[in-house]
């Protein structure tokens, strides 16, 4: 049996909320933040910007190198910026 997290952003009319995926590991999480940076366009740098991270965190995290991680304070600063 497979658990995981859905990833959801605010749009449906129904609820406000769409899934986006379900993801089971950190490494479906970052491939989902990857995709959906991409899906709306917003460079790494912006995201830096409106979550009020260190220039070139993201890109650390969603990067395929990955030379950082998303902890409980990056995780909650970037979390409503996704959307």
């Amino acid at each position: 049996m497979t658990y995981g997290l859905p990833i959801s952003c605010a749009g449906s009319r129904a609820a406000g909320w769409r899934q986006l995926a379900i993801v089971s590991d950190y490494a479906g999480l970052v491939a989902v933040l990857r995709e959906r940076a991409e899906a709306l366009d917003v460079s790494n740098e912006t995201l830096d910007e409106v979550c009020g991270l260190t220039s070139g965190y993201v890109g650390k995290v969603i990067g395929f190198g990955g030379t950082r991680t998303l902890g409980r304070v990056s995780l909650g600063c970037c979390w409503p910026h996704w959307g």
